[in-house]
C-alpha cells in the first residue's frame, strides 16, 4: 500500500507539473471539465470557441501532458484517442 502511495503521489506531481506548463486557456478547459465537470458545450461557450474547437484544444491539452509525463518518466506515453 506504501508504494501505490508514493507512485500516486509521483504520478500527480508530474500531472500537476506538465499542467503548469500548458497555456492558461489549455488549463482552464482542462479545469472546467475534468474538475467542475461541465460538459463540452458550456465550456465553449464559456470559452468562446466552437464545440469543434473546444474539442481539439481538449485533445491536444491531455496529449500534451501525457506527452510531458512521458518525457519525466523515462517512456513516451501516448494520450487515448
Amino acid at each position: 500500500a506504501l508504494a501505490l502511495r508514493r507512485a500516486w503521489r509521483t504520478y500527480l506531481l508530474a500531472y500537476a507539473a506538465a499542467y503548469r506548463e500548458l497555456k492558461p486557456r489549455d488549463q482552464e478547459a482542462l479545469r472546467l471539465v475534468e474538475v467542475e465537470g461541465l460538459q463540452y458545450r458550456e465550456v465553449a461557450l464559456r470559452l468562446g470557441v466552437g464545440l469543434s474547437n473546444m474539442k481539439m484544444i481538449l485533445f491536444r491539452a491531455r496529449r500534451r501532458i501525457w506527452r510531458r509525463m512521458g518525457a519525466w518518466g523515462g517512456s513516451e506515453a501516448r494520450a487515448a484517442g
